[in-house]
């Protein structure tokens, strides 16, 4: 029934709001991580590669979750 479908959806909302936090946390996690690799003498762009991809990777998933919550 309605409440149901409300406590469902409050429930749905609540766990992606909490995911994204969790999302855009990893991702200034690995901000910093890049930017403390380039700072490095010898910067190891295999690695800085990695994490920009990891980085649009979690770009992408809270631009959906964005998307889900705006809907």
């Amino acid at each position: 029934g309605m409440v149901a479908d409300v406590r469902f959806f409050t429930e749905t909302f609540m766990a992606l709001s909490a995911h994204l936090e969790s999302l855009q946390a990893r991702h200034g996690e690995l901000d910093d991580k890049i930017h403390r690799e380039l700072q490095s003498p010898l910067p190891d762009q295999m690695r800085v590669a990695a994490l920009k991809k990891q980085k649009l990777q979690i770009k992408d998933t809270i631009a959906q979750i964005d998307f889900e919550l705006s809907d």
